[in-house]
């Protein structure tokens, strides 16, 4: 007789919609968040271009899917406060002897090719969906615009990609001809607890804008008297990728 080869049979797609009720399950719980203290690293860039680092800490407060308010101290003094609502984003830095404050309307941050005027690279209401507290809107099935799953590279995780409108503020900017806009946002989970241990935000073009990197999820405490506790990633790191 022949040789004869075995072929594995193909391993299915996730599930996209028991990967999103699994992600929900978890994002939906973490709308309002507080965290009394935490440590921080800042890598900044001067008007001269030299950069430098700062350990620090902060506290932050949320309340998905737009409203963020980020205290970042240093021995126990206030160097910078970045913060947002639906509509606007703010930074205040009082680290140095000349004093900064800058505001301007989320929808308008990625018109400018260098980033929003406050000179950050990442818009505050990213940082909520970057962090896994947004659940996702998933509208329609079976179409181009249908969000996406697919297993990881090692079949571990599932691969999440969902495409946004042109025209959503929060992420797309005016949708007017932005090329920096966000198109797309792709999550990478456990298949099974739905906890995210990457989000990554991306142009029209597929290339990515913003990553972050979750990791060691621990539970946050909620008021609901018996409820199951989310989980909220105490190790984080966002990185703007055309920056760096």
């Amino acid at each position: 007789m022949g040789d004869r080869t075995w072929v594995s049979p193909a391993r299915a797609a996730p599930d996209v919609a028991t990967m999103i009720e699994r992600y929900n399950r978890n994002a939906e719980r973490l709308s309002r968040v507080f965290i009394a203290a935490g440590d921080v690293r800042i890598r900044l860039v001067g008007s001269d271009g030299a950069e430098r680092t700062e350990q620090a800490e902060f506290s932050m407060q949320m309340v998905a899917p737009s409203n963020l308010a980020i205290f970042i101290r240093k021995l126990s003094q206030t160097l910078f406060v970045l913060g947002c609502n639906q509509e606007r984003y703010w930074w205040v830095d009082v680290s140095g002897d000349e004093k900064f404050v800058a505001t301007g309307l989320n929808s308008l941050a990625w018109r400018v090719k260098r980033g929003p005027t406050v000179g950050l690279r990442i818009r505050p209401t990213d940082i909520v969906r970057l962090i896994g507290a947004v659940p996702i809107a998933a509208d329609g099935s079976g179409t181009a615009d249908s969000p996406q799953a697919r297993w990881s590279s090692d079949g571990k995780n599932a691969i999440l990609t969902i495409p946004h409108r042109a025209t959503d503020d929060q992420l797309s900017g005016d949708g007017a001809g932005d090329s920096e806009g966000v198109a797309f946002e792709r999550i990478t989970m456990d298949a099974t607890t739905g906890w995210p241990s990457r989000v990554e935000l991306l142009d029209r073009a597929g290339v990515v804008i913003v990553e972050s990197e979750l990791s060691a999820h621990g539970p946050v405490d909620i008021r609901a008297s018996g409820a199951e506790r989310p989980r909220l990633a105490q190790s984080v790191f966002i990185r703007h990728v055309p920056s760096g």
